[in-house]
């Protein structure tokens, strides 16, 4: 099952996005509404779609890579479905006072959209919503046992300030069931650090996805160091913009095997300055415990203005 979860692409259908319209209360026509003499009642459908469009080019120029000099960008790193998994996506408005509007783009790991189901009839690569002031929103999977395993990640836009988590839970046959929780992480630029442990029988798998970068295909160096800071190993890992992967620690980079420290995985050098990746961590116990953990920023000292040999200066 780990081999299935963090091997391999998973197989998917295509699907157009399709925005959803968020229930806002606005009366406001256009001018040319106005001049025309269209119904009052057109105007909330008018404002609704036009900030569904909004949200979802927002969502998919982010998820391809077009980040358009904006913050960081939020998204969970990894989700799954089918195959004795299922995923719970909890969305927090951290507003008082405002209602906050929000869509979720699910890719891949070749940047393709992907269908996922969920508890409330929906099933698309893209679902809004709108989250009152202080509310809270949960999207479940189904977890069938019957459904193909499905991997992805979520990208998140939102008109206003929303945190959350989720939790990644497999059945276990004839043991209690194994859940992890995700942070809502944000990109950061250049790379990010892992810590692994493959010692004993525990075993690490990192997921990862880059949400920006100046190709279509990105190709990070990852770095494995043990405790003390020797290297054990390194590896090249080619994802595509807007893609997502997942490896075992142990398979990247076989040093790894039997150790435990640190991976890091990224673009060295001025260039990672344009890439956006997130990711997380998870360690299988023997127990059959699962554990997540967020990564840390791997940061580059800036490089060094190239010295220049002295002039010397002659009396004439």
């Amino acid at each position: 099952m780990l081999n299935r979860l963090f091997r391999g692409t998973c197989k998917t259908r295509h699907a157009q996005a399709k925005p959803l319209a968020p229930p806002l209360q606005v009366h406001c026509l256009p001018w040319w509404g106005r001049r025309f003499g269209l119904p009052r009642q057109f105007a909330a459908e008018f404002w609704k779609y036009l900030f569904g469009i909004v949200l979802l080019v927002w969502g998919t120029a982010a998820a391809l890579g077009q980040c358009l000099n904006s913050p960081p960008i939020s998204v969970f790193p990894h989700l799954v479905d089918g195959s004795g998994w299922k995923s719970s996506l909890y969305l927090v408005n951290e507003s008082a006072s405002e209602p906050v509007n929000y869509a979720l783009t699910f890719r891949g790991d070749t940047a393709q959209p992907v269908l996922l189901s969920f508890t409330d009839g929906r099933k698309d690569n893209q679902v809004s919503g709108t989250i009152a002031a202080g509310g809270l929103a949960i999207l479940d999977t189904p977890g069938l046992d019957s459904d193909p395993l499905v991997v992805a990640t979520a990208t998140l836009t939102a008109a206003g300030t929303l945190s959350g988590f989720s939790v990644i839970r497999e059945k276990q046959a004839g043991q209690p069931d194994r859940e992890a929780t995700i942070p809502l992480a944000k990109a950061v630029a250049r790379g990010l650090i892992f810590p692994f442990d493959n010692t004993g029988n525990f075993q690490s798998s990192i997921a990862l996805t880059v949400l920006c970068g100046p190709n279509s295909a990105v190709v990070l160096t990852a770095i494995a160091t043990d405790e003390t800071g020797a290297q054990l190993g390194r590896s090249e890992l080619k994802i595509t913009r807007g893609g997502h992967m997942a490896f075992m620690a142990a398979d990247q980079i076989s040093g790894t095997k039997g150790k435990r420290g640190l991976i890091r995985i990224g673009i060295p050098g001025p260039q990672g300055a344009g890439v956006q990746l997130a990711g997380l961590g998870l360690r299988f116990t023997p127990s059959g415990a699962l554990t997540s953990f967020p990564p840390s920023p791997w940061t580059f000292p800036p490089a060094r203005p190239a010295a220049h040999p002295a002039r010397s200066r002659t009396k004439k």
